[in-house]
């Protein structure tokens, strides 16, 4: 889809969790389209995504869903003021190993993150870690298993206990896409009279 859409609407960082979703369902092709939409977006406006200062504001779910994105897609896009692997904390393994080929340094990375997940999952206004509620839907960790399962690298059994807190914590087969009635037939009119609509997936 275009992505340079000129009805003016401001993108944000954690938009990119959305990515994140989409790759842990097992939805690549619109990952793709989506994280090209968001790049495209935050390059254009002002003040959006990825303009605040790490130290200001760490964002650690958004920044890693960004660097998995990356590392799976090959694209080499830079933003204003991404922080460092190393500056993601209990993140930084995975942001680094998603694609070892050592499935043992992968597993220890996931644990790692896994953990760090698990510190920062809840709401405290007075930490920055804890700037997420993802404890039952750890869309982070399940796109870097989904990441490597597409780039066809063998995937560590999922052991820790987060990975069993729940069915939503766990990495399933791929999800239909749903389908939308009254998008099959918008979308397809108004690619016909734009002419800028690509519906291929």
């Amino acid at each position: 889809m275009e992505s340079n859409d000129p009805a003016g609407y401001t993108l944000y960082l954690e938009d990119f969790d959305t990515v994140s979703l989409m790759l842990a369902l097992g939805w690549p092709d619109h990952a793709i389209r989506l994280a090209d939409t968001l790049l495209d977006r935050w390059d254009e406006q002002e003040g959006g995504a990825g303009n605040i200062a790490w130290e200001a504001l760490p964002q650690y779910v958004p920044w890693l869903s960004i660097k998995l994105y990356r590392a799976w897609s090959g694209d080499e896009i830079d933003l204003y003021a991404e922080p460092e692997d190393d500056q993601l904390d209990g993140f930084s393994g995975l942001a680094k190993h998603v694609l070892h080929e050592d499935p043992a340094v992968f597993a220890q990375a996931l644990r790692n993150a896994a953990d760090f997940h698990v510190l920062g999952s809840g709401v405290n206004d007075d930490d920055p870690v804890r700037e997420y509620n993802h404890w039952f839907l750890p869309v982070e960790l399940l796109a870097a298993c989904r990441i490597r399962e597409l780039k066809g690298l063998a995937l560590p059994d999922l052991a820790h206990p987060l990975f069993e807190a729940s069915a939503l914590c766990r990495l399933h087969p791929p999800v239909a896409v749903p389908e939308d009635a009254l998008l099959a037939k918008v979308l397809p009119a108004f690619a016909k009279v734009t002419g800028t609509l690509d519906l291929e997936v």
